[in-house]
């Protein structure tokens, strides 16, 4: 069964699904790696948290079930009291295996979201390295056209298409909405660009001054410690 395949099941065989293979075994590897896809991620997690809260949920229902029970035998001396403990034996028998299934739901859900942040993070590394690399392209681009109109080259047909792809194509933003490249390149790359460039020209700026290539502060030659006293060698 495929990542795709899951996502046509119903809610209750999803659920089944999850509840069939919610030991940590290694035949259970492929269901897993399948329902922290990211297709069904989301909806495994939600799916985990339900079996958790129901799990606890019914914990606590079976407490109150047990107190009360307890309260009868009472009333009803040494019978009661055997019907008592036979009682709380099976209840401590359940209540081990369903701290037992309620931990395993809880790796499970640690396991889907630590595959769900590194596969948010990877997907941001690569959607930055894909801006940086557009807004290298665009910034290209706006060069090719100033270039041409400084040197007073008359553009020709594939110059104008080429240029008009800076209105025509858009990104998506992160607060939502979308703006066009030209918008990009105008607002946040261009200035950007700027920023770099003056911090550059500043570093060579300096060194120009110093000589050599050294800053200024370093100028002149090193003295000798005793030059200009008293102080012979026989002295040290």
């Amino acid at each position: 069964m495929d990542a795709t395949s899951i996502t046509q099941l119903d809610d209750p065989a999803f659920r089944e699904l999850i509840t069939t293979n919610i030991h940590s075994a290694e035949e259970t590897k492929p269901v897993w790696e399948q329902l922290m896809a990211r297709e069904v991620a989301d909806r495994t997690i939600e799916t985990l948290k339900d079996l958790r809260l129901q799990t606890e949920a019914s914990m606590s229902r079976k407490r109150r079930e047990l107190a009360e029970f307890q309260a009868e035998c009472l009333l009803r001396g040494r019978r009661g009291r055997q019907d008592w403990l036979a009682e709380k034996r099976d209840f401590e028998d359940w209540k081990r295996r369903a701290n037992n299934f309620r931990r395993m739901v809880e790796a499970r859900q640690m396991q889907v979201r630590n595959k769900m942040k590194f596969g948010y993070e990877e997907r941001a590394r690569v959607d930055q390295g894909a801006r940086d690399a557009l807004a290298q392209l665009c910034l290209q681009i706006q060069r090719h056209q100033a270039a041409c109109a400084v040197s007073g080259r008359r553009a020709e047909q594939a110059d104008y298409e080429l240029w008009a792809l800076l209105e025509e194509l858009t990104i998506p933003l992160t607060e939502g909405g979308s703006a066009s490249l030209e918008y990009m390149l105008r607002t946040y790359w261009i200035p950007t660009a700027r920023d770099k460039n003056a911090g550059r020209r500043d570093k060579e700026r300096l060194m120009k001054q110093a000589p050599a290539g050294r800053s200024a502060a370093f100028e002149g030659h090193p003295k000798a410690r005793n030059i200009g006293s008293d102080k012979t060698l026989a002295d040290d």
